[in-house]
């Protein structure tokens, strides 16, 4: 397979999925339209770390004020 080749069928595989019907129910975040599941799991992941980045601050504040006593 030609690397021309390799280019056509990734290219091909990227306008299938832009133009992919959706499935009916569209889930939307904050007014952005979310069609494929990759997007949900990656809107999942950043909030999860955005939660775990929150969550280890408050910890360490936690910590400096335990400190102090």
């Amino acid at each position: 397979m030609s690397t021309k080749d390799a280019e056509r069928s990734r290219m091909a595989t990227k306008d299938a999925e832009q133009s992919a019907p959706s499935d009916g129910g569209d889930f939307t975040w904050w007014g952005c339209k979310i069609v494929r599941w990759n997007e949900i799991v990656t809107l999942l992941h950043t909030f999860l770390l955005l939660l775990a980045i929150v969550a280890n601050i408050y910890g360490r504040i936690l910590n400096i004020i335990e400190k102090q006593r």
